[in-house]
């Protein structure tokens, strides 16, 4: 079996491809979703508010388009799109002290 130097695996990992078959994100498809975002919430864990994001796709929406776009080209996204926060929420009138008496709620980026 072949030795993987440094050189091999940096020209492997620069040939190497992924199939992406799924199309490209359009201007509209940004714009409907940046429309049906809750306003007024708290940043999530990117640090980045709604009207931000609404103020950079009113201005100038050829920038979501093409960060969005090169993620899903490329398929990799930032690390802090893919957390979340796990917050334990108990129901009422249930024994505290049972792990079932709580319900789980993720809360992602820009969605606390």
């Amino acid at each position: 079996m072949k030795r993987l130097t440094e050189k091999n695996m940096r020209v492997t990992v620069a040939q190497y491809g992924t199939p992406n078959t799924d199309s490209m994100f359009t201007k509209q498809e940004i714009r409907q979703v940046v429309r049906s975002m809750a306003r007024r919430k708290a940043p999530g864990l990117d640090g980045i508010t709604i009207e931000l994001v609404e103020a950079i796709n009113w201005g100038a929406p050829d920038i979501l388009l093409s960060i969005f776009n090169k993620c899903l080209d490329l398929g990799l996204f930032p690390y802090c799109w893919k957390s979340a926060k796990l917050k334990l929420i108990n129901k009422p009138g249930k024994d505290l002290s049972d792990p079932k008496a709580y319900r789980p709620y993720l809360s992602t980026p820009n969605h606390e």
